[in-house]
Parts: structure tokens; sequence; C-alpha cells
């Protein structure tokens, strides 16, 4: 395993190092080179809890859009849900299963787990493992994420940490 994270630190470094080459001269519009930048953004943002990360990653204009509406800007949206994340989940790793990249998007499916050990969308600490996945599309411009659309497992999470459904009143 260790062996593996190492090689897989390896690659995404010299990517990333690729990337910086080729930002200063294109944009850094390669899909390979775009591809890194969404792992830097997963390993060293969220993983790391590196909140600076997001402010060198995203672009000032991000949009994100996912089911509950659109949040823009970056302190609203990356920034928040990686504090939001962490604070509940303080071990969270996120581990990503495929990776696409075509033009200046990347599509990424990734799972996620941790301990939940504080309070987390209404639900006290449970001291359970939780996992969950989803796949985000994000968008890239001069290699900087400026658009991402979002689809997670929030339900299955949410069971996870003991909601459930309840009738709506009147039957409907």
């Amino acid at each position: 395993m260790a062996v593996l994270i190492e090689r897989t630190y390896i690659v995404t470094k010299t990517l990333l190092t690729l990337c910086i080459a080729a930002l200063l001269a294109t944009g850094c519009a390669s899909p390979a080179g775009n591809k890194a930048i969404i792992q830097r953004w997963i390993e060293q943002g969220i993983n790391q809890g590196n909140l600076a990360m997001a402010d060198k990653l995203f672009a000032a204009n991000f949009v994100a859009h996912t089911p509950q509406g659109d949040v823009q800007g970056v302190p609203e949206g990356p920034k928040q849900a990686v504090v939001t994340l962490r604070n509940a989940f303080p071990d969270i790793r996120f581990t990503i299963s495929d990776q696409i990249a075509e033009g200046d998007k990347v599509a990424t499916r990734w799972t996620a787990s941790g301990t939940h050990e504080r309070e987390f969308m209404g639900a006290a600490p449970t001291g359970k493992r939780i996992t969950f996945s989803a796949i985000y599309v994000y968008r890239l411009a001069r290699g900087k994420i400026v658009e991402v659309w979002t689809m997670s497992d929030t339900w299955g999470l949410l069971q996870q940490l003991g909601f459930t459904l309840s009738p709506s009143p009147g039957g409907g």
C-alpha cells in the first residue's frame, strides 16, 4: 500500500510539474494537466486540509452547480465544504476511483470515508465510520477550476448517520 501511495504521489508530482510548465506556455489546457490539478486539490486541499490550495487552484469566479443550487466564489464553496467535512469527520480521506479528462473538463469519481466525531447536518456525533461517494465534473480554464457539477450520495451518507425518511404530513 505504501508503495502504491508513493508511486501515486510521484506520478501526481510529475504531472503537476508538467502542468506548471504547460501553464506558463499555454494555460495548462491539456487533459493530463487538468487531471493533475484535480488530484492536487483532492490530496492537498481536502485530504490534508490545506485551504490555501483553494486560492491557488480555484478561479475567483468559481461556481459549483449542486442539486441544492449554485454556490459562487471560493470562500463560500470549496473552502466551506472542506471545513464542514473535516470538522465533522476529522480523519476523512477522499480516494479517486476514476478520472476521465477531455478538453477543459475532468470527470472524477471518488469515495470518501471518515469517522463521525462532531455534529454534521444536525446529526450528533455517532462515532461511526462512514463511506460515501460522488461524481464531480470539473471545468478548468488557464490552470484554474472555474466550475464543477456535483452529484453526491448524500442520502446514503445521512442514512449512515441515522437519518430516516418519514411520510410527509397529509400523506403526500
